[in-house]
C-alpha cells in the first residue's frame, strides 16, 4: 500500500526559498544564518535567471559587488558588520558554494522561469518500519 500526502503552501517568492531550505535541511544541516543568507542568494538568483539565460553568467553577476551589496540590504544587515562575507565563507567551507564562485546545483530548486507553483517530491524510505502480523498491528500486550 502506498501512502501519500499531498499540501499546498501559499507563499511569496522570498518565504519559497526559505521554506525549500527549511524542507532540505535534513540534508544540508546548515545554520539558520545560513539559510537566510542562501535563501536571498537562491532568489536573487532566480530574478537575475528571468533575464539572463547562461548559468556561468548568472553567478557571475550574482556574486558581483552590486549584488551582493543589494541582498546585504534585503536582509538588512549592517553594511559595516562582515557578517554576511562570514557566511559566504561557511558555505563555501559547506561547498555550498564553489571557491570560484559557483552555487552547487543541489541548493538550487529546478524552477521553470516565471512559474507560480513548485512541486517538491519527498519519498521517506522507512527502513526499520514495524512488521505487521495477520491480526494487525504488531503491538505487546494485546
Amino acid at each position: 500500500m502506498k501512502n501519500n500526502s499531498v499540501s499546498k503552501i501559499p507563499c511569496t517568492l522570498d518565504k519559497f526559498f526559505y521554506y525549500w531550505l527549511m524542507f532540505t535541511a535534513p540534508l544540508h544541516k546548515l545554520s539558520g544564518v545560513e539559510i537566510r543568507v542562501l535563501a536571498a542568494i537562491l532568489k536573487k538568483r532566480y530574478e537575475l535567471s528571468l533575464i539572463i539565460n547562461e548559468d556561468d553568467a548568472i553567478d557571475n553577476f550574482l556574486f558581483s559587488r552590486e549584488v551582493k551589496a543589494e541582498i546585504v540590504t534585503e536582509l538588512e544587515l549592517n553594511k559595516r558588520s562582515n557578517s554576511f562575507n562570514q557566511t559566504l565563507s561557511s558555505l563555501r567551507n559547506k561547498n555550498v558554494i564553489s571557491a570560484g564562485n559557483k552555487l552547487n546545483k543541489r541548493f538550487v530548486p529546478d524552477m521553470s522561469r516565471g512559474t507560480n507553483q513548485f512541486d517538491l517530491v519527498i519519498i521517506f524510505d522507512i527502513k526499520d518500519a514495524a512488521k505487521k502480523t495477520d491480526k494487525g498491528d504488531n503491538k505487546e500486550g494485546s
